[in-house]
């Protein structure tokens, strides 16, 4: 036997929604599923998955990657991340006269350098770009104002100077941008380095 209700007033919602969730709810506890809480059932229609957990492996997993940290730049790291970003600045800077579209170009692509750059120096993971400027907000909101800005400038020149703000602001915590040369010594090390570095600038001019 099957019952009809027909609801014919502005109230409809209020009755049968609840209603739904009622039936749901009982035809669930016969076959043996018990849903505790009835407003997490509605928004159970947005889930694209559902993990069980039935051995407890992804609990001991999940305890035992939570103390992994996430890498952090060592004093003997910071002239290589200061030289670098050096170079990658100079290249955009030549390029703002001769290709305005590859200096454009150097400077977005290289944003992502100086982002990871900031977590490496303070020792956070990095997140996606979706997710870039929320986690920002929540650490470094005076840094995620800079990438807004920067993101948002269409002038070229203007947006070169915004961009050396986010680099000084960037290697002001690994002691500053220098000048190249006493970011380097005389060893065979640097010296073959940066002959790498002269014959990669010959090629991109």
């Amino acid at each position: 036997m099957v019952t009809v209700m027909v609801i014919s007033c502005p109230h409809a919602l209020g009755l049968a929604a609840p209603l739904v969730v009622s039936v749901s709810t009982a035809l669930a506890a016969k076959k043996g599923l018990l849903i505790r809480n009835r407003t997490q059932f509605e928004e159970a229609r947005k889930l694209d998955a559902i993990i069980f957990d039935k051995t407890g492996k992804l609990r001991e997993l999940k305890k035992k990657y939570s103390k992994v940290k996430a890498p952090k730049y060592k004093p003997a790291d910071y002239e290589g991340i200061i030289f670098l970003a050096y170079h990658f600045t100079n290249c955009i800077e030549r390029y703002l006269q001769s290709d305005p579209a590859a200096a454009f170009a150097g400077m977005h692509t290289n944003l992502t350098n100086l982002i990871e750059m900031r977590y490496r120096t303070v020792g956070r993971w990095q997140v996606s770009s979706k997710r870039l400027l929320k986690d920002l907000r929540s650490w470094d909101k005076p840094f995620s104002v800079l990438i807004e800005k920067f993101l948002k400038e269409a002038d070229l020149n203007k947006k070169f100077k915004l961009w050396l703000v986010v680099k000084d602001y960037v290697l002001k915590p690994l002691g500053g941008a220098r000048p190249v040369a006493d970011l380097n010594c005389d060893c065979k090390s640097c010296s073959i380095y940066l002959k790498k570095v002269g014959e990669l600038e010959q090629i991109l001019t």
